[in-house]
C-alpha cells in the first residue's frame, strides 16, 4: 500500500569521481637559486599568472549621457495627408439600392 515505484524508475546511484591532483611548480624555500620542485596541490587553484589577471584600463570611460526628454504631445497627423476621398469613390463602394426592389420580400437561405 502506498507509493510503489517500478524498478525501472528507481533513482540511479551516482558515481563518485575524484579529479587527479594538480602538479604546480613553486620555488622551494630551502634553495636560494631559482630551481623549482614539483608540489602536489589538491583541489581547485586560482590562476595567478599575469595573463589571467584583470587588466587595469588606461583611461576611465566617459560619463553616461542624460536621456532625451520625452515628448509630452504626439504629433497630430491629419488623414488628408495620406488619403483623399472623393464622393465618386464612395459611390463606387456603396451601391444604392434601387427603388424597384420590394422591401417586403425576404430571401431565406439554406432551404
Amino acid at each position: 500500500m502506498g507509493l510503489e515505484i517500478p524498478e525501472e524508475f528507481w533513482p540511479i546511484t551516482p558515481i563518485q569521481t575524484i579529479p587527479p591532483p594538480l602538479i604546480i611548480t613553486r620555488p622551494h624555500p630551502d634553495n636560494d637559486d631559482n630551481s623549482r620542485d614539483d608540489v602536489l596541490v589538491e583541489g581547485c587553484v586560482t590562476p595567478k599568472s599575469e595573463e589571467q589577471r584583470i587588466k587595469i584600463p588606461v583611461e576611465c570611460p566617459g560619463a553616461p549621457r542624460k536621456p532625451r526628454p520625452t515628448l509630452k504631445r504626439k504629433a497630430a497627423f491629419s488623414s488628408q495627408l495620406y488619403f483623399k476621398v472623393t464622393k465618386t469613390d464612395l459611390e463606387s463602394v456603396f451601391l444604392l439600392s434601387s427603388t424597384n426592389v420590394q422591401s417586403s420580400k425576404k430571401i431565406k437561405a439554406g432551404l
